[in-house]
């Protein structure tokens, strides 16, 4: 049988079809897998999205359970709420002594302004041409009578606050009374007493004319 020239061109067609066809099949089948890959890729990729996301919600609402427990405030620190406080507990503390300092250093120059006013009457007479010698002696006296209480005063105060106590005031009347003002909350029986005692050493008042107080 004699195969002519057409049956060898028909068959060459043929088999080159056969050929096209499964190389177009082979690769279809791997575009296909490879979509199926990319979309086995894309599902893990979006399970573990999901999973992160799961997990962050886990982790935040975690925290969040640890932060309440601890009382701790992510809205603004309690360390430093608490500073607010201590501070103005600090403020209102330093406020306090400066008021009192301010108080005890009024008290003081009050009273020295008003000595020093006697004291320049007193000299005022010794002075006066038409005074008697015993009117200028008696005002020799008190002057020196106001130098005394004056230093006295300072002593007492000076002494006091060696005992520990903040502040002292004494005033000294040229009647032998005493008013001595104490910086402090209080004062028991035995510090009033410690006080007096050092009045009576450092000046010529007597127990009984001496009163002592606190001022808070």
């Amino acid at each position: 049988m004699k195969i002519g020239k057409k049956q060898i061109i028909l068959f060459v067609l043929a088999a080159s079809l056969l050929i096209v066809g499964y190389k177009y099949t082979e690769i279809s089948n791997l575009i296909t897998g490879g979509s199926g890959g990319s979309a086995a890729g894309n599902t893990n990729n979006a399970g573990t999205k999901t999973n992160s996301s799961a997990n962050a919600n886990v982790n935040a609402k975690t925290n969040a359970g640890i932060n309440a427990i601890a009382g701790v405030n992510t809205a603004g620190s309690g360390a430093n709420a608490g500073t607010g406080v201590n501070s103005g507990n600090t403020a209102d503390t330093a406020g306090a002594a400066a008021q009192a300092d301010l108080y005890f250093s009024k008290q003081r120059l009050d009273r020295d302004t008003l000595m020093s006013k006697n004291k320049e009457a007193y000299q005022l007479i010794t002075q006066d041409n038409n005074a008697g010698p015993d009117v200028k002696s008696q005002a020799y006296e008190k002057i020196m009578t106001l130098t005394e209480i004056a230093s006295s005063e300072t002593e007492i105060e000076g002494l006091i606050r060696e005992k520990g106590f903040n502040d002292a005031f004494v005033d000294i009347s040229e009647q032998g009374e005493a008013d001595i003002l104490i910086n402090a909350p209080s004062l028991n029986e035995q510090q009033v007493a410690q006080i007096a005692d050092i009045a009576v050493r450092r000046s010529k008042l007597n127990y009984e004319n001496i009163h002592v107080r606190n001022v808070a």
